[in-house]
């Protein structure tokens, strides 16, 4: 068998075993690339693993003995030359908190926990973000690549009609070697946009976290929808997960002020014990015991607690004012971004491809020159780049504000998140990829 043919067997026989889903894998939807993202994402691992180890300290601390009673067993033989006789003692202790240390061991347990669950929520956001960003990245790219390729062929049928004209003697060989400089040109502005699509794609690889990813085809752009009020989005700041993290651990911090400032009081310890001496008495009792506060051993664990809570609080100020000045900033870009894409839509982008069509066909019949044809076909494609970077610019202020406030993508009514799934069924192809 020639090796040709054991070439062509093998692609055979391997596309027969290769399973149904590596045959035609369809391409991930906006919203199973954030899915992706937020069940595998190692960040997201990272932090529910953590939870674990919260809710085993939960656990804990939810026990009502701070450690496990002690036994002490003691066993003595005398050896006399009149008698032999035995001492034997058992004895059992146990310490108790007293002062409510449990109960803010308890609280600053599970605060650590609501807190944590908060920063969940709070990761979230930012995954989703992060994908949905590189999702329109890519999009962008995409048509950029798509625009670049149009390019291609409108120069490559131009440096034909330089051929023709110059064939006929219409035109000088300088308009042959503009019009093959200009499809060059576009060739390789093509290249250099398939480069930059291609680290896009990498770029979203790296935010859904999930190495390899499946195939993404992402559709064309269309302008987000308007942001709601101001003042609207703004009273929503208070409800974003990453302040209710800070204000579950200022609560837990407050917990730890307590139970530190509870041990001042000494731990009670109860003890029980029995025993025999000389084989004859038998001794049985109870005790007490108390350490004398003479020194107080929880100053610093008092102050560290206190400037934990001071530092919280702090902190929680510092977060919402940047979400405030980050919600401002993105309202306002995005406001700036949809009036030029309105721009771009009602003056700029209808009759292009018309206006196109008609220099070239000047150019062929002689009513325009070659030069003045490169610089309009220039000013076409930069006005096409420019819709491309407004749509790029708009989505990435839209995605900010939703950041800013706190919005779950996957939670999120209207064509910008799953929830447009749950109004009849399946939504548009456009509602099921536009970030």
């Amino acid at each position: 068998m020639s090796i040709r043919k054991k070439s062509l067997c093998c692609t055979l026989l391997a596309s027969l075993l290769a399973p149904p889903a590596a045959l035609a894998a369809p391409p991930l939807t906006l919203n199973q690339a954030v899915t992706e993202a937020l069940e595998h994402h190692p960040r997201l691992r990272a932090l529910e693993a953590k939870r674990l180890r919260l809710a085993g300290e939960l656990a804990a601390a939810q026990g009502w003995l701070p450690d496990n009673p002690e036994l002490a067993g003691d066993w003595t033989s005398r050896n006399d030359p009149d008698d032999t006789t035995t001492d034997w003692e058992l004895s059992l202790r146990q310490r108790f908190e007293i002062g409510g240390q449990r109960s803010q061991r308890v609280a600053g347990a599970v605060q650590r926990v609501a807190a944590l669950d908060r920063d969940l929520a709070a990761l979230r956001v930012e995954v989703g973000a992060a994908v949905r960003a590189a999702y329109a990245r890519l999009a962008v790219a995409e048509g950029r690549v798509a625009v670049a390729t149009e390019m291609v062929g409108l120069n490559e049928r131009l440096a034909a009609i330089a051929r023709a004209r110059f064939a006929a003697g219409d035109v000088a060989d300088a308009d042959v070697a503009l019009a093959s400089l200009a499809r060059a040109e576009a060739m390789r502005r093509r290249l250099e946009e398939a480069r930059a699509s291609a680290a896009a794609r990498q770029e979203l690889t790296l935010a859904v976290g999930v190495n390899p990813l499946p195939p993404i085809a992402p559709t064309p752009l269309t302008p987000p929808p308007p942001p709601p009020p101001l003042a609207e989005l703004q009273a929503q700041i208070d409800h974003h997960p990453g302040l209710a993290a800070l204000d579950h651990q200022r609560q837990a911090a407050e917990a730890d002020l307590a139970r530190a400032q509870a041990a001042r009081l000494p731990d009670l310890t109860v003890s029980g014990h029995a025993g025999a001496e000389a084989s004859r008495d038998t001794l049985a009792g109870i005790g007490l015991s108390l350490p004398l506060p003479f020194v107080h051993r929880q100053q610093g664990e008092i102050g560290a607690a206190r400037a934990e809570t001071a530092r919280l609080a702090a902190a929680a100020d510092q977060l919402r004012a940047e979400l405030r000045q980050e919600l401002e900033r993105a309202h306002a870009t995005l406001a700036t971004a949809l009036e030029e894409l309105a721009l771009f839509e009602s003056e700029i982008l209808p009759g292009l491809d018309t206006h196109l069509a008609r220099i070239h066909r000047a150019y062929e019949l002689g009513e325009m020159d070659l030069t003045t044809l490169t610089v309009t076909q220039a000013q076409v494609v930069a006005a096409r780049f420019d819709h491309l970077q407004a749509l790029g610019a708009a989505w990435q202020a839209r995605i900010d504000l939703d950041r800013a406030t706190g919005a779950d993508f996957l939670a999120t009514p209207g064509p910008n998140g799953k929830a447009a799934a749950q109004r009849n069924g399946e939504p548009e192809e456009s509602e099921r990829n536009n970030p």
